[in-house]
């Protein structure tokens, strides 16, 4: 960080169940937030799970959470369940691995830094260079108001690979992909799918 001529930001990955995760992973995220107090940080955080096999996965959570509120900008949550299910019912991966869920919440997280708009784009980058937001954008977009900080992110279409050679993706599939999502217990999908389905 001290090399950097622009430091936007701190981007942590952690589980919220392990020990190391929610213990070591709040404390450093404290110790940064004290060292360079200006700069943004964002959390992508992946939340316990009803299959895992931590029995203190909820006490650890909940203690991680309080200390991340505190030091953070944005708490990306990512859930291993719904990454198992659009592995199950999207992708069509029977028995998912670790490296089927890690791609799915991967590709989740890097959706989020997609070339946007012509405003996000850094002041002395060339013209040709497309548009990509950095963490101080991205929080400010997600977070407007610092009370709150929790993200759920979702993204969509998840198309399996034998499908994806005979797929377009486009609005109409996107909405279909949404309520996949939504009847895949993502209440919180909902609200988007109305507004999607209300731009169209």
């Amino acid at each position: 960080a001290e090399h950097c001529d622009r430091l936007s930001g701190f981007l942590f990955f952690q589980s919220l169940s392990g020990g190391t995760g929610s213990g070591a992973g709040s404390r450093i995220s404290e110790l940064l937030r004290d060292e360079f107090p200006c700069s943004f940080m964002s959390h992508a955080t992946v939340w316990p799970s009803e299959r895992s096999e931590v029995v203190v996965q909820s006490y650890n959570a909940v203690l991680s959470l309080a200390h991340l509120l505190e030091s953070t900008d944005a708490l990306l949550a990512l859930h291993n369940d719904e990454a198992h299910d659009i592995c199950r019912r999207c992708l069509g991966i029977a028995r998912p691995s670790l490296q089927h869920l890690n791609s799915v919440l991967a590709g989740s997280i890097a959706e989020l830094w997609l070339p946007g708009s012509p405003h996000a784009h850094a002041a002395n980058a060339p013209a040709h260079v497309p548009a990509t937001p950095d963490i101080g954008d991205l929080v400010g977009t997600m977070c407007a108001s610092p009370l709150h900080k929790v993200v759920s992110v979702r993204s969509a279409p998840h198309i399996s690979a034998s499908a994806l050679a005979f797929s377009t993706v486009g609005w109409e599939g996107t909405l279909r992909n949404l309520r996949q999502m939504v009847c895949a217990r993502s209440p919180s999908l909902l609200h988007a799918a109305v507004s999607v389905a209300s731009l169209c």
